[in-house]
């Protein structure tokens, strides 16, 4: 019997070298965005009970140089940073870091509040279409759910 020839865009590596790469050469961060035009960032680490990692203000530029664009609203933004494939802790450590019972939705001046789940993984050249497997479990979602927030995920592979 010869070897089969995989159908394109799915992945010929074994499962528990996905895992395994995943586990050494993830990058996985998740931001709490609040945003508004009206949005009064100051007021927002009160009600949170935390300090942002970052600020953007409607109107500053988002880079130095000729060009300048500028930021269109404000931005308060919390996150946090890992490499590890671990989605559900990572959104609970960032979770746990807001007072209990607040619900970053109902914040006077907030148009778009949302928390961002980003993973990136590196994996060898060639495998761009391996898989990137990863788990909410029942406690990730129910802390997104007290907290009334939405969440949005963007996951990719990467060539060293």
């Amino acid at each position: 019997t010869g070897a089969s020839t995989p159908k394109p865009g799915t992945s010929t590596i074994p499962r528990e070298k996905c895992m395994e790469t995943l586990e050494s050469n993830s990058l996985l961060q998740a931001t709490l965005y609040v945003k508004g035009l009206n949005l009064g960032v100051d007021r927002v680490s009160d009600v949170l009970g935390v300090a942002p990692t970052s600020i953007y203000r409607k109107g500053e530029p988002k880079i130095r140089g000729r060009d300048r664009p500028v930021y269109a609203t404000n931005t308060w933004k919390l996150s946090l940073k890992k490499q590890s494939p671990d989605v559900s802790g990572i959104l609970l450590e960032l979770l746990a870091m807001l007072k209990p019972k607040v619900h970053p939705v109902e914040i006077e001046g907030a148009d778009d509040v949302f928390v961002d789940i980003f993973m990136a993984s590196t994996v060898e050249a060639g495998d761009l279409g391996a898989s990137i497997e990863w788990q909410l479990t029942t406690d990730a979602l129910h802390a997104l759910s007290r907290f009334g927030l939405p969440v949005r995920f963007s996951v990719c592979n990467v060539e060293p």
